[in-house]
């Protein structure tokens, strides 16, 4: 065989067994988030998705009580990525968030569990009723109450108000929360309208309590007067 030929043959073998190599540095388990480990990521609406993460690298899940399954570990752009052989389930993970496609439609989006602050992250609540203490519920007029949250920030919409603020827990505990440094503008409204929705705007100004139950949400005044918000989406990042 001529030299440069065969030269040429070793380096090209050479360099797509350091592509092939570099493939599988990829795919590696010790590139993955976890190791041997149980880590449970939590939606908004409160569901749950328990994922084993294998020493070889792979994952199971269990997303709501269904069977486990396992998933090998695939290429990813961004985060850590993993699906069955048909790709029919895919399980994405980076940092605190965890998504989970199945047949092509989102499946679960959630959070690291002992990450209370991006569990409202990203999800949009809709006002249900409000529960004052020792006293049956009432609806308010401001029924079209929508409250949206960010990452640290939220925002509330009614017919006649808008306001801003942002969040944050106290002392890490997902059930302590404050609503600060808030800003409320008022929209042409009916004098009538507007005198309505004002108690269940200032009440977000004493807020210091958050709790929720399967996909409602109730946040609670100094006074104990609790709001009511039922689950409406998940808005984009």
């Amino acid at each position: 065989m001529n030299q440069p030929v065969k030269y040429l043959l070793i380096a090209l073998a050479v360099g797509l067994g350091l592509v092939s190599a570099s493939l599988l540095i990829k795919f590696n388990a010790t590139d993955t988030p976890y190791q041997n480990e149980s880590v449970t990521y939590t939606a908004p609406n409160g569901e749950i998705l328990s994922i084993d993460f294998k020493a070889d690298g792979s994952v199971e899940i269990k997303h709501q009580g269904r069977r486990e399954i396992n998933l090998q570990p695939i290429l990813s752009g961004s985060g850590a990525r993993y699906s069955n052989s048909s790709e029919s389930v895919t399980f994405w993970t980076k940092g605190d968030e965890a998504v989970l496609i199945e047949n092509g439609q989102l499946s679960f989006k959630g959070y690291l569990e002992n990450n209370p602050t991006n569990r409202l992250a990203n999800s949009i609540w809709s006002y249900h009723y409000t529960q004052q203490p020792n006293k049956t519920k009432t609806e308010s007029s401001a029924s079209s109450l929508i409250l949206t949250f960010g990452n640290q920030q939220f925002f509330a919409e009614t017919h006649c108000h808008l306001a801003f603020g942002e969040y944050q827990y106290l002392n890490n505990e997902p059930t302590n929360i404050r609503l600060s440094n808030i800003t409320t503008n008022q929209l042409p409204c009916e004098p009538a309208q507007i005198a309505a929705e004002q108690p269940l705007i200032s009440i977000l100004n004493q807020i210091h309590r958050i709790d929720y139950q399967e996909e409602e949400l109730m946040l609670s005044d100094t006074d104990n007067n609790r709001l009511h918000f039922k689950l409406f989406g998940l808005s984009p990042k």
